[in-house]
């Protein structure tokens, strides 16, 4: 209950009666407290997610980044707040990165893709992002999004399709230096692998023979013996 008192008095000031008025505010501070207790539970998720939880505004300006966030780019959110998307997207992904940024959306709708980004230390990471556009009185004002690594994932996605390749390329290809061939492009999909060589060991003369040596400097090696190969 709020209550208040005032005065009512006469010509001479001297008072005549009183007023009491009671207001019951029960409900308007049960809102506040259910908005304070919202507030904190947002700001646990927010803090204790494991996916990076992010804002930005229209112009791709960071201006907020949880805990997650902070560990997988290296960046403190100190740091991020002074940053632009354009800091940390690979530099191969901008031309995504700003359909992203100047996508037409409509209020409650989302969007989800993929982009690379690169981290303080240098490190290239993939995320799978979910994001939408925040609205102000019906006007967008930037963007809240939800992002996953899965760098892993498409590491482990690619080396699974490059031995798939390798393993197609055995049973079609009958030619074996077309078939090393092919075996080092899938390899240098995912792996740096512009130098690469593939030997084979004869038995009979116990030498190891260089039947695939791609390399810019050196030129392919002459066989050699096992016995020195330790």
């Amino acid at each position: 209950m709020l209550a208040s008192l005032s005065v009512v008095r006469d010509a001479q000031g001297e008072p005549l009666h009183f007023i009491a008025q009671v207001q019951d505010i029960t409900e308007r501070k049960r809102a506040e407290e259910d908005l304070r207790d919202s507030e904190i539970r947002y700001r646990a998720l927010f803090e204790n997610a494991n996916d990076i939880i992010y804002t930005n505004d229209l112009a791709g300006n960071f201006t907020s980044l949880n805990r997650t966030g902070e560990e997988l780019t290296g960046y403190s959110r100190e740091e991020a707040v002074r940053l632009n998307i354009g800091h940390i997207v690979a530099p191969d992904q901008m031309e995504l990165a700003q359909k992203m940024l100047h996508r037409e959306e409509v209020p409650g709708e989302a969007t989800l893709y993929e982009i690379d980004i690169i981290t303080k230390s240098g490190r290239r990471s993939s995320l799978e992002i979910n994001s939408r556009k925040i609205f102000n009185n019906g006007q967008p004002i930037g963007f809240q999004g939800i992002a996953r690594d899965i760098t892993e994932r498409k590491r482990t996605e690619a080396e699974r399709k490059a031995i798939a390749e390798i393993v197609q390329s055995v049973i079609t290809t009958d030619n074996l230096e077309a078939l090393f061939k092919l075996a080092h492009q899938a390899i240098n999909r995912i792996l740096p692998a512009e130098n690469c060589f593939i030997a084979l060991h004869n038995p009979t003369t116990d030498l190891m023979h260089y039947d695939y040596w791609v390399d810019k400097f050196d030129p392919v090696p002459s066989p050699a013996s096992m016995a020195g190969q330790g």
